[in-house]
């Protein structure tokens, strides 16, 4: 979703929905993900 342009918070939705996770823990997950992607190069913010 990240790749598509979608906002991190429609992203931390999607998983709510898709996995048994609330959406607090859902949103700190992406933010941690996108924060590692992009400290290695691997995304811009």
């Amino acid at each position: 979703m990240c790749r598509g342009g979608h906002a991190p918070e429609e992203t931390a939705r999607a998983l709510t929905e898709e996995y048994d996770v609330d959406l607090d823990t859902a949103a700190t997950d992406v933010q941690n993900t996108v924060a590692s992607l992009v400290e290695a190069g691997a995304a811009e913010a």
